[in-house]
């Protein structure tokens, strides 16, 4: 009776510990990476713009090659760019990506203001760039895990997700007025200015938490892909991941654009809608990074799938743009559920000394469908319209969140055979206590 006294008294004291440890605020160095990175986010936002619109300007084929070229290395290094953060370590990778991104910008910026804009230079600054992003979004994504870590890190992607969505809701914008008064000379200097802040930032500060080898040889990518593949929850989550991204980016970024004038709307709508799923997502990830994410986590994706399927069967059913906006809303607010819980958890269950490659590919998943399904997506607009289309993505993720409720009910989000392995010995060190 005393045993299970103390062992019930224990549980409610690290209950109370992890709980007390979601509201402890976040390091300041963390804090001060995630504004510096939001201004990069908003130079780059800012580039980006001054990039298509020039390209665009010279030949509408030349917007879509821009556009591909930034995809393609993208997807072809993105596994490479992993494993080699994992070997050179990821705050080295940063600065070594925000030091290139620095110089080219720089370059493009000397350029264009002696010898003006040329298709060339154009495709070559885009391939540059997803060159660099190829190594630079994975660790990008990992290095929170190296700040904070436990029932803090759900909090502090949450944080980071927020000052970037804010930054990519504001980069078009101040993209036009600043390529309307300076061109892309100057949308280059603000995008070298933005990098310079976020590599000094990353100079001056230190993470607390190394990411350790777990193991003293190094691990090939090919067992690392297999491990990740057969753990049952980590390949759920890769799958509710690819699921979203194939079926929501398509929709956001070719949809709207072809919804609104298909119902009359106009452009300004058109914009709207497509800025309406970022603003539905601002709140939820407000929410987890003050409070942390729902404990039930399996029910929070699950309603997460479901709140996106209405958002885009709605998007497709409605007869207004106030109809519309609020499909768009609830669209956002499901994929940011959905992200909040599941990444983190993802994160949590990596392996130490193999943070970076695991990063790459759940990127890898999110990015590898959108080569099929957008091209399924603007075929199934043209040959049944734009609401339909829309309804049909809808009945994909309703179904997707089917199959997550009933293939999810087994084991809690985040448990794989690392965590759950930690748990084993834990419960045995108890037991022989």
């Amino acid at each position: 009776m005393k045993v299970g006294t103390r062992r019930a008294r224990a549980e409610e004291e690290g209950a109370a510990t992890g709980a007390a440890r979601v509201r402890d605020p976040l390091p300041a160095p963390y804090l001060i990476w995630v504004g510096a990175a939001a201004i990069s986010t908003l130079g780059t936002g800012v580039l980006e713009f001054g990039i298509v619109w020039y390209a665009t300007g010279l030949s509408t084929n030349l917007a879509g090659v821009v556009t591909t070229v930034v995809v393609a290395p993208r997807i072809a290094l993105l596994l490479v760019g992993g494993l080699t953060a994992d070997r050179l370590g990821i705050r080295r990778v940063l600065v070594a990506g925000d030091l290139a991104m620095l110089v080219m910008c720089v370059a493009l910026a000397v350029w264009t203001s002696l010898d003006g804009v040329q298709a060339a230079l154009l495709v070559a600054v885009s391939v540059l760039a997803g060159v660099v992003d190829a190594f630079y979004l994975p660790v990008t994504g990992v290095l929170p895990r190296l700040f904070v870590d436990g029932a803090g890190l759900p909090r502090a992607l949450a944080v980071n997700s927020t000052f970037a969505q804010l930054a990519r809701l504001a980069g078009p914008a101040l993209g036009a007025v600043v390529v309307v008064a300076l061109g892309l000379t100057g949308a280059a200097v603000i995008d070298a200015v933005s990098f310079t802040i976020v590599l000094t930032a990353l100079v001056m500060i230190r993470p607390p938490l190394r990411a350790a080898s777990a193991t003293p040889e190094r691990v090939a990518l090919r067992r690392t892909m297999r491990d990740v593949w057969d753990d049952q929850t980590l390949r759920r989550t890769l799958v509710a991941t690819a699921v979203i991204a194939a079926v929501v980016l398509p929709a956001v970024t070719l949809g709207t654009p072809l919804l609104a004038p298909e119902n009359s709307w106009g452009a300004t709508v058109s914009g709207l809608l497509e800025a309406g799923w970022i603003v539905g997502g601002l709140p939820v990830t407000a929410v987890i990074a003050r409070w942390g994410v729902w404990r039930r986590q399996l029910l929070a994706v699950t309603a997460g799938l479901l709140a996106q399927a209405v958002g885009l069967t709605g998007l497709g059913l409605a007869t207004s743009p106030w109809a519309a906006g609020i499909g768009a809303v609830l669209l956002g607010v499901g994929v940011a559920v959905c992200t909040g819980h599941l990444w983190p958890a993802y994160l949590a269950a990596t392996p130490p000394g193999q943070l970076a490659r695991y990063q790459a590919i759940l990127v890898l998943a999110q990015m590898l469908p959108l080569v099929v399904t957008t091209f399924v997506f603007a075929s199934s607009v043209e040959s049944v319209g734009a609401p339909t289309a829309f309804i049909g993505a809808g009945v994909v993720l309703l179904v997707t969140a089917i199959w997550w409720l009933a293939k999810s009910g087994m084991r809690p989000v985040g448990w794989t055979r690392h965590t759950g392995l930690r748990c084993a010995k834990r419960a045995a060190r108890d037991r022989v206590g």
